[in-house]
């Protein structure tokens, strides 16, 4: 995939689910709700809980060695990635965030999946923006190499 490709994916991908979960002027309403259904979680706290969810599966997808997909990678590696953009909006308070700001050029890093499993360790540790920057950048880089 190129990385337009990846940039044009994600934006429709966000703005299709906005349309479903979410109303036009609070994008993540939806976990604002499960807040305060379950106040255990901020909504940042329950976008990271789903992140979570494709996270563990596309590590478990990434270790387990057989062919993959390119459809199943693009959408569990994919769905990652759009937590992790949400989960920057919610950040920095902003309603949309344009994709090509926050998904990074492909560079000359080869990452691993050891790199993403440290990553999403080290935010459920200590969340910081840098960290979910990281995770950006290894997911996206992951998509943009290994989907055709």
């Amino acid at each position: 995939m190129k990385y337009e490709e990846l940039i044009e994916f994600t934006e429709e991908t966000l703005n299709c689910k906005a349309q479903g979960y979410a109303g036009e002027m609070n994008r993540w309403e939806n976990f604002e709700h499960a807040s305060r259904i379950d106040p255990r979680f901020t909504p940042e706290g329950h976008a990271w809980n789903w992140a979570m969810k494709h996270a563990e599966r596309a590590i478990y997808i990434w270790k387990s060695g057989g062919k993959t997909e390119d459809s199943v990678i693009l959408e569990k590696f994919g769905d990652l990635l759009n937590y992790c953009l949400i989960i920057k909006s919610m950040k920095k308070k902003i309603n949309f965030i344009p994709c090509s700001d926050y998904i990074p050029r492909p560079g000359d890093q080869a990452y691993q999946v050891e790199h993403l499993i440290g990553a999403v360790a080290m935010y459920c540790d200590k969340p910081s923006e840098i960290i979910l920057d990281e995770i950006i950048a290894i997911t996206s880089s992951f998509i943009l190499r290994y989907v055709s």
